[in-house]
C-alpha cells in the first residue's frame, strides 16, 4: 500500500501540464511496444513449442491468453526497486522526474489492463456490474479518502504526526477495500495521486514518511527473495 501510494504521488498534475503531449507520446509508445513484445514473443515461443507438447490445449489457451496476460504484467514496472535506486543515488532533475513519473503510468495502466482481462477472458460470466466496480470502485474510494485527508494534513506540524496520518491512511484504506472486496493496489495508487496533488504540504509528509519507510521496503524484498524458490525452475524447463 505505501509502495503504490508513492507511485501514485509521483504523478504530478503540474509536470504533466508542463510536459504536455509528449508525456503521452513517451507513455503510450514505451506500454504499447512493452506489450505488443511480451504478446508475440510469448505466442510464438508457445505456438512453436509448448503446442506440440500440450496437445490438449487450444491455440488460445497455450498462446493468446498466455501472451496477453505477460504482457499486461510486463508494462508494470517495479515501483519499489526504482524508488530505492533513485534515492540511494540521489538522483533529481528533469530525466528523474520522467522516470517515476512513467513509473505511475505503467502501474495504473497494468492494474487497469490486468482487471479488464480478468473480467473477459477468466470470468466471462460476470456483468458489466462487477467490472465496473472493480475497475472504478477503488479509483473512487482511494480519491475520496486522499481528497480528505488532504485537508487534515494541512492542519498538522510535527513530523511524527505525518507518519501517522500517512501509514493510517494507508491502513485504513487497505482495510476498507478488504471489507468491500476491491483492489487496495489500484485504490492506494489513486489515493496518493489524489493526496500529493491535492495539498502544498506533500513535499513535508513525504520527507517525514522515508524516515521510517526504509525499514518496510527492506521487509518487502526480503519476503520478495525469500519467495523465489530456486529448486522449482527445474521442474518449470
Amino acid at each position: 500500500g505505501l509502495i503504490l501510494m508513492n507511485i501514485g504521488a509521483l504523478i504530478q498534475l503540474n509536470h504533466l501540464r508542463r510536459w504536455r503531449n509528449r508525456i503521452l507520446v513517451f507513455s503510450a509508445s514505451e506500454i504499447g511496444f512493452t506489450f505488443l513484445f511480451v504478446l508475440l514473443a510469448t505466442c510464438s515461443v508457445n505456438l512453436l513449442i509448448l503446442h506440440q507438447t500440450i496437445g490438449e490445449l487450444s491455440i488460445a489457451s497455450t498462446s493468446l491468453r498466455f501472451g496477453l496476460f505477460l504482457g499486461i504484467i510486463a508494462v508494470a514496472t517495479a515501483p519499489a526497486a526504482t524508488l530505492m535506486v533513485i534515492r540511494e543515488c540521489e538522483a533529481d532533475g528533469p530525466v528523474t522526474e520522467i522516470v517515476l513519473t512513467l513509473v505511475g503510468f505503467n502501474n495504473l495502466i497494468s492494474v487497469l489492463g490486468f482487471t479488464l482481462l480478468a473480467h473477459f477472458t477468466i470470468h466471462p460470466e460476470s456483468n458489466t456490474g462487477i467490472l465496473l466496480l472493480r475497475m472504478f470502485g477503488p479509483v473512487l474510494l482511494g480519491g475520496i479518502l486522499g481528497f480528505v485527508l488532504s485537508f487534515w494534513a494541512q492542519r498538522l506540524e510535527l513530523t511524527s504526526e505525518h507518519k501517522v496520518l500517512l501509514i493510517g491512511g494507508v491502513a485504513a484504506l487497505i482495510v476498507l477495500c478488504r471489507a468491500l472486496s476491491i483492489d487496495f493496489l489500484l485504490a492506494s495508487l489513486i489515493f496518493g495521486l489524489v493526496f500529493a496533488n491535492s495539498t502544498p504540504t506533500w513535499h513535508r509528509l513525504n520527507t517525514s514518511l522515508r524516515q521510517v519507510d526504509y525499514l518496510l521496503y527492506i521487509a518487502f524484498f526480503v519476503i520478495a527473495g525469500a519467495n523465489l524458490h530456486l529448486e522449482t525452475l527445474t521442474h518449470i524447463g
